[in-house]
């Protein structure tokens, strides 16, 4: 094997490595996932409006989505209804 060939195949590992990093770095790692334990296991409680948190009590949950330009249309919930 030439020097050239050894030469491109440490190039080629430094790429895959260096671009493994960078995905492990820069990119959320809070990517659903199906498993099994997903499926046998209890569901998550849903707030109303699909927030992250449950309001306290004598408040009303609401979320305003903006949308896309023309793409996508604005939407407003409160309290759970669209």
């Amino acid at each position: 094997m030439r020097v050239t060939g050894v030469i491109r195949y440490v190039a080629l590992l430094i790429t895959l490595l260096g671009t493994w990093f960078i995905v492990q770095t820069y990119f959320d790692h809070r990517w659903k996932v199906i498993s099994l334990r997903s499926w046998l296991g209890e569901q998550l409680p849903r707030h109303k409006c699909g927030n992250q948190k449950s309001c306290p009590q004598n408040y009303f949950a609401f979320k305003i989505i903006s949308g896309a330009a023309n793409v996508v249309g604005p939407s407003i919930c409160f309290d759970n209804v669209v």
